[in-house]
């Protein structure tokens, strides 16, 4: 392995690790939001659990796919 290889491998390395910690932290956000949601959908609310809900999909669609090392 050349240098230029290891070095391109370290940073990708290290933008993975990032990566999974962005991604932890939008799933983390997303499941509060449904946890918030779920007392109005147990209490036959819909309408009032759907706004967490939309919010919820939102940071779940911000995660970001890991490229292969």
């Amino acid at each position: 392995m050349t240098v230029a290889e290891l070095l391109r491998r370290r940073r990708a390395v290290a933008q993975n690790e990032s990566t999974l910690r962005t991604n932890d932290a939008l799933f983390d956000a997303a499941r509060d939001l449904r946890r918030r949601a779920q007392p109005f959908l147990t209490d036959g609310r819909p309408e009032l659990a759907q706004p967490y809900l939309d919010e919820a999909e939102v940071f779940e669609s911000a995660v970001d796919l890991l490229p292969g090392l």
